[in-house]
């Protein structure tokens, strides 16, 4: 069987697997063994000066003759000594290498400068990472030295965060750079960048556009609004901006001389080609962000996607107040939307759906909100995002405005996923009513309330949607249980006969206890059966939970079962481990385990994740 399997999936195959599966598959047939072979050398990854040695013996033994020309890819990482003589060596014997990831704890390049890498003309990606403890020197030699590859088009230069407030670039380096590589067609540069003073901005008006370059990386603990200035200049078509400012901004509000204000008579706008935004702030005024997407806005361009972390200008009424104000600007082209709260920012989020006046988000298709926001109507969203088809929505509690039966329309939503978030009763009804079509239903660390105000130890959800086909559940508790461990999860799928015919649906029980540690087990053979019952079970507690596993030799072939420890010994035959377990009936139960219940009703389901364990599926499913 595997023999017939095509040379593009085996090829898919060995690139995912591990170094050890990869050479164990290899010898398996000689079919294998050029394709495994293969995947083995595409990545080289150099760490110890001993590697060095054994491969210099290498090439004088003449090992790699076979296997050379298989690598398309070279890592190397911090090698203490010198590495002059390294990178002549791999161009020699690697001419075919299209990635080079170069690691350097101590910021010495020299090797790369000095060295001719004329010889990679297939070259297209150079990665550059620095330790963050490293006082940083670019040399302009390190450009002349990377511009004989023809074919560079994207280029990394990083330090790892936290910077060194030692070492700072200049927007003069950063022009040496585009000098020496006017191919580039995206550029990655995380260091510390050196304010550029105001008195600069005739020199930033002279400067020679990069026309090649289509997406732009910037992070800097440090990044004043004459960056973003020249950023608008330098990148005129650029199609895609992520910019990371990771500590306190400096606004011209705060500048000693006063000269910065002098800028915004002269704004140009911005990035009109531009497609895709990625912007945090973990400063507290944001007023480079709200300067930057209006002036994007005055450009024209039609941004699709839009991710940033919360921001408020408290600096300037002329520009957008907030993240929520810049979004609405671009209401007719957005197709997706993240805002999420960064590091300690204390900024609140401002739901943009409540703004008055507000135009329909009608191409938005994917919608992620993480803000720590107090309240999130989920129906608000749908009716501002009629083509919603993702939502993911987490820190905050997630409720609905109106009752499930009130709304107008149905929504096409096909992926929701809740996180860290707490929730009620009435949102399950809400959304299996109004969401039909829902395929994955996602919760993560979630909270549910029940409608009742009395405590009640069982709450029944009960979700009638006609195409679920995964429902992910992990850490779900109740509101006046959150104490409580998971102890046994259960999911069960039925048919039942009606007067129009058969149906099918599942059910799906969370049970809680006091501290009880859980693990995974199976009562049956096959788990992907089917019941065959003319009326629906009675209603499952604890009573048909003990006699469920107490019954380990019956054919519940329809359950799977995700269990405690303290029940594992039922699948032994001896029936006394019940008793030994002191777990004897109901009454025992109830009387000296605490203990909750949630129980999951909805139409049968392809797929149930249980804590992470998916422990029951079907091959198709059924409706």
């Amino acid at each position: 069987m595997f023999e017939k399997l095509p040379l593009e999936i085996l090829a898919t195959i060995a690139d995912i697997l591990q170094t050890n599966d990869k050479k164990s598959c290899s010898t398996v047939c000689k079919r294998w063994k050029t394709i495994f072979q293969k995947s083995l050398w595409k990545v080289v990854k150099i760490s110890k000066r001993s590697w060095i040695q054994s491969f210099e013996k290498r090439v004088k033994d003449d090992v790699l003759r076979e296997n050379y020309h298989h690598v398309q890819s070279i890592e190397i990482y911090n090698i203490i000594s010198r590495t002059d003589n390294i990178f002549p060596l791999l161009v020699n014997i690697f001419p075919q290498v299209k990635t080079i990831f170069y690691s350097e704890a101590h910021c010495n390049i020299r090797s790369l400068t000095i060295a001719n890498l004329s010889g990679w003309k297939l070259l297209t990606h150079m990665y550059i990472q620095l330790e963050y403890h490293a006082k940083l020197i670019i040399p302009e030699d390190l450009f002349k030295s990377l511009s004989v590859l023809p074919s560079l088009v994207h280029f990394t230069i990083s330090q790892k965060s936290p910077f060194n407030l030692r070492t700072a670039i200049t927007w003069r380096q950063i022009e040496q750079l585009h000098f020496h590589l006017p191919r580039l067609q995206y550029l990655k540069c995380w260091t510390n960048l050196r304010e550029i003073n105001p008195i600069d901005i005739d020199d930033l008006q002279k400067i020679t556009p990069a026309n090649s370059l289509k997406a732009v990386d910037y992070g800097s603990s440090r990044f004043n609004i004459q960056w973003i200035y020249y950023i608008g200049l330098k990148y005129p078509r650029l199609e895609r901006l992520n910019l990371t400012i990771d500590k306190e901004s400096t606004s011209y509000s705060d500048s000693q001389d006063g000269n910065e204000a002098k800028v915004w008579p002269d704004l140009p706008c911005f990035f009109p080609c531009l497609k895709s935004i990625y912007t945090t702030d973990n400063g507290e005024s944001g007023f480079e962000l709200s300067v930057l997407y209006s002036q994007i806005s005055k450009g024209g361009a039609k941004l699709e996607s839009i991710e940033t972390s919360l921001f408020h200008n408290t600096d300037d009424a002329e520009f957008p107040a907030n993240e929520t104000a810049c979004v609405q600007v671009f209401f007719a082209t957005l197709k997706k939307l993240r805002i999420f709260k960064y590091r300690n920012v204390s900024n609140t989020f401002t739901p943009f759906w409540q703004a008055a006046d507000l135009a329909e988000f009608s191409r938005l298709v994917y919608l992620r909100i993480s803000s720590y926001s107090p309240l999130f109507e989920v129906d608000n969203v749908l009716d501002v995002c009629p083509s919603l088809v993702v939502l993911k929505a987490s820190h905050m509690h997630i409720t609905t405005r109106i009752k499930h039966h009130a709304f107008t329309s149905k929504h096409g939503l096909q992926h929701l996923k809740i996180d860290n978030a707490s929730t009620c009763q009435e949102f399950f009804e809400y959304i299996s009513s109004r969401c039909r079509d829902l395929k994955h239903l996602s919760l993560t660390c979630a909270e549910i309330r029940s409608t009742n105000s009395e405590k009640t130890k069982r709450l029944t959800l009960s979700m009638p949607f006609t195409q679920l086909l995964t429902l992910s559940l992990c850490h779900v508790h109740l509101s006046d249980y959150t104490s409580l461990n998971f102890s046994t999860g259960q999911s069960c799928r039925y048919n039942t006969l009606a007067e129009n015919g058969e149906s099918y649906f599942t059910e799906i029980y969370l049970y809680y206890t006091r501290g009880v540690e859980t693990c995974f087990c199976t009562l049956s053979e096959k788990t992907i059966s089917e019941l065959n019952i003319v009326q629906k079970i009675k209603s499952v507690d604890a009573g048909y939970f003990l006699e469920y596993f107490g019954k380990p030799k019956e054919e519940n072939k329809s359950c799977a079962i995700l269990s405690s420890k303290c029940f594992e010994k039922v699948n032994s035959n001896d029936s006394s481990d019940l008793s030994k377990e002191g777990v004897k009936d109901d009454e025992y139960f109830k009387a000296n385990i605490e203990h909750c219940c949630v129980v999951f009703q909805c139409r049968s389901i392809k797929q149930v994740i249980i804590d992470k364990s998916s422990f029951y599926s079907c091959m198709t499913p059924y409706i």
